[in-house]
C-alpha cells in the first residue's frame, strides 16, 4: 500500500501545484470577462455566457491541465524508471493509479467550471432581480448552453456523457506517459482531448439539448478509451508472457 501511495504522491508532486493555480485562475478569468462584458442588453444570461469567449477560456484551462497531466511520470533520463522499478510495482498498477488521479483532476476542473458558471448566474440575478423568479436557476441551466453542458440537471444523457468523458480523459492521458516510459508514443490522449473540446463546442452551438453530440461522444469516447487502455495493458501482458 505504501508503495502505491509513493507512486500517487509522485504524480501529485509533479502536477498538483500547477493544477491548483489553474483551478483558481479559471473562475477568476470567467468573473473578469463577465464583469467587463456585462451591459444592460445582457441581463438575459444566455446572451452573455454563450459568447465564444467563455468557451475559449475553458478550452485554455482544459488544454493546460491536459498538458500537465500528460507530462507526469514521463521518462527523464531513466532515473524515474529506475525508481519505479525499485518500488516493484507493475506498470499496470502504475497506470491505473495515474488513471484515477487524472480522472479526479478532470472532475475538479469540470466541477470548478460548473460552480463558476452557477456563481455568474447568481451574480446576474443579483444585478437584475426583476429578470428572475423562483425557477431562475432551472431556467438559466436550460437556456444557457454552456451552463447546461457542465450542469445538465435532469438531463440523464448529459450526465452520462460527462461521466464517461471524464473517465475517457483519465484513461487516455494516463496512457501517454505510460507508453513514453517505454519509448513508445500514444496519440489517443490528443484524440480524446480534441473530442472533449469538440463536444463542449458542439453542445454550446446546439443549445446542449439535442442528443446527437452526447451520443457521438459516448460511442467515440468508449472506443478511444478501449484503444488507449488496451495498448498499455496488452503490451505489459506480452512482455511478461
Amino acid at each position: 500500500m505504501r508503495r502505491k501511495l509513493s507512486v500517487f504522491s509522485m504524480i501529485a508532486g509533479h502536477s498538483l501545484g500547477k493544477l491548483l493555480w489553474i483551478l483558481l485562475l479559471l473562475p477568476a478569468a470567467n468573473g473578469i470577462m463577465f464583469y467587463y462584458s456585462l451591459e444592460e442588453q445582457y441581463r438575459a444570461l444566455y446572451r452573455l455566457l454563450d459568447k465564444p469567449a467563455f468557451t475559449a477560456v475553458f478550452a485554455v484551462a482544459f488544454g493546460a491541465v491536459s498538458v500537465i497531466l500528460c507530462g507526469a511520470l514521463r521518462d527523464r533520463g531513466g532515473r524515474q524508471n529506475n525508481f519505479l522499478d525499485r518500488l516493484q510495482i507493475s506498470y499496470r498498477a502504475i497506470y491505473w493509479n495515474q488513471v484515477f488521479y487524472n480522472t479526479l483532476c478532470y472532475f475538479l476542473l469540470f466541477a470548478v467550471e460548473a460552480m463558476s458558471l452557477l456563481g455568474l448566474a447568481f451574480w446576474n440575478r443579483c444585478l437584475f432581480p426583476e429578470s428572475g423568479n423562483h425557477q431562475s436557476l432551472m431556467l438559466d441551466c436550460y437556456q444557457t448552453s454552456i451552463l447546461h453542458v457542465f450542469f445538465p440537471l435532469s438531463d440523464w444523457l448529459g450526465w452520462t456523457a460527462l461521466i464517461l468523458l471524464l473517465l475517457g480523459l483519465g484513461i487516455c492521458t494516463a496512457a501517454f506517459p505510460a507508453k513514453q516510459r517505454r519509448g513508445k508514443r500514444s496519440i489517443t490522449s490528443f484524440i480524446m482531448c480534441i473530442a472533449a473540446l469538440l463536444y463542449v463546442h458542439m453542445q454550446v452551438l446546439s443549445h446542449a439539448l439535442f442528443p446527437d453530440g452526447k451520443i457521438i461522444i459516448l460511442v467515440s469516447g468508449v472506443l478511444i478509451s478501449l484503444v488507449a487502455a488496451g495498448g498499455v495493458l496488452s503490451w505489459e501482458v506480452t512482455e511478461d508472457g
